[in-house]
């Protein structure tokens, strides 16, 4: 079964949603801080507003501090 089949069934499966999306930012090392601004609510619309909202500051950090700069 694939991942948006076991999420979109009423939500029936929040808990693994609000995993994958904990993981999506801690990859992007972005959790403390989304948590900082949302107060520890992990949500699709909270992960993907707050990952919209700071890309282009994400992209300015990397630019800068990139090794061969």
């Amino acid at each position: 079964m694939f991942d948006l089949e076991v999420l979109s069934q009423g939500g029936e499966n929040i808990p693994l949603m609000q995993y994958q999306w904990t993981i999506t930012l801690k990859s992007l090392e972005s959790f403390d801080m989304h948590n900082k601004f949302y107060h520890n609510t992990t949500s699709t619309q909270s992960v993907v507003e707050f990952l919209i909202a700071n890309s282009s500051i994400s992209s300015f950090f990397v630019l800068q501090h990139h090794p061969f700069n």
